[in-house]
């Protein structure tokens, strides 16, 4: 991700995932925090970003490494237009060649009605697994 595009997204993850919280402490936990292995992508159109994703290594200690959605959010005025679906395939590609020769597949974590029903339509699961607090998280395998 380029270095102007930080702006756009950190306040995107402020008005779609983190609201409650103060700027200035989700910049710092997006751009400092401990992720290791952690890949963004944007969606712009005219030079405005729609939104963005952010692939994170769950786990690569095991036979398959595990790709985690760590962070995905699209503008408001811009969801169920198919941007969603499009970061999540489009960059998947270039997740997964980065890790070529390795069996890779993905997990997220969901907990809203409207994210639980996306992500079931766009991955596909073989697999969804209870977690607290009325989440699910689920595991997938993307061509």
């Amino acid at each position: 991700m380029k270095e102007q595009e930080w702006d756009d997204v950190i306040g995107l993850a402020c008005e779609e995932i983190y609201d409650d919280l103060p700027r200035d402490l989700v910049e710092e936990w997006l751009k400092n925090g401990n992720f290791p292995y952690t890949q963004w992508f944007v969606a712009e159109e005219k030079g405005e970003i729609l939104g963005f994703i952010a692939w994170m290594v769950e786990d690569m200690y095991s036979e398959e490494i595990l790709f985690e959605i760590a962070w995905m959010a699209v503008d408001e005025d811009s969801q169920r237009s198919g941007i969603g679906t499009k970061l999540i395939k489009d960059s998947w590609i270039d997740v997964k060649d980065s890790f070529s020769g390795f069996s890779v597949s993905i997990t997220v974590v969901a907990d809203e009605a409207g994210s639980k029903t996306f992500y079931r339509e766009v991955l596909n699961p073989h697999f969804e697994a209870a977690e607290p607090k009325d989440r699910v998280r689920f595991y997938a395998n993307l061509p």
